[in-house]
C-alpha cells in the first residue's frame, strides 16, 4: 500500500510538472508510459491531487498529443484523439455535476465538505479545459476566459465555504 502510493505521488507530480513547460519536450520513454498506465488504473489515482484518475489521465494525454504533434509522431488522426480527448473531459465534468446532485439531494454527515470538493474538482476540470485548448489549439487567453472565469469561481467558492487545500495546479 505504501509502494504503491508512493509511487502514485511521483507520478502525479510527473503529470503536472509536465504541464509547467510546453516547450520543454522529452521523449517519453516506455517505462514511464507503461507506469503511469500501470498505476492510473487503480481506483485511487488522483486522490492525493483532489482529482479522478480519468482527469489526470486527460492532462498527461494532452501532453503526450502535443508532443507527438511536435515530433509529428500522431498514430491517429488529430480530430479522433481530439475527440476522445472532449469527451473524456465531459464525462469528468458531468461527474462532477452528478456528485453535486447526490450532494444537494442526500443528507450528507458533511455537507461542507462535500461542496469544497466539488468546487476542488470543478477548479481541476475548469483549468484542464484552459491547459487543452492552449496546449493543443494555442488558443489566446480571450477564448478561454470562461474557464478562467471558472476557475477563479470554485476556487473562491472553496474558500468561502470552509478551510482546506486547493491544489495548486487549478490555480
Amino acid at each position: 500500500t505504501f509502494a504503491e502510493s508512493s509511487t502514485q505521488s511521483l507520478c502525479l507530480i510527473k503529470i503536472v510538472s509536465d504541464t509547467s513547460d510546453p516547450h520543454q519536450l522529452r521523449e517519453l520513454d516506455f517505462c514511464r508510459r507503461s507506469l503511469i498506465s500501470a498505476i492510473s488504473s487503480s481506483e485511487s489515482f488522483g486522490f492525493t491531487m483532489g482529482a479522478p484518475g480519468l482527469l489526470m489521465t486527460c492532462i498527461d494525454d494532452i501532453r503526450r498529443l502535443y508532443r507527438d504533434i511536435k515530433f509529428d509522431r500522431l498514430q491517429d488522426p488529430i480530430d479522433v484523439v481530439v475527440a476522445d480527448l472532449l469527451l473524456r473531459l465531459d464525462q469528468c465534468h458531468a461527474m462532477a455535476m452528478q456528485e453535486l446532485q447526490t450532494t444537494t439531494h442526500a443528507t450528507s454527515p458533511e455537507p461542507e465538505h462535500n461542496k469544497m470538493a466539488f468546487h476542488h474538482l470543478s477548479a481541476f476540470i475548469s483549468a484542464t479545459y484552459i491547459y487543452f485548448y492552449r496546449t493543443i489549439f494555442n488558443k489566446p487567453p480571450k477564448d478561454v476566459q470562461q474557464y478562467v472565469r471558472e476557475v477563479f469561481h470554485h476556487a473562491t467558492a472553496f474558500f468561502a465555504i470552509g478551510e482546506g487545500n486547493l491544489s495548486l495546479w487549478p490555480a
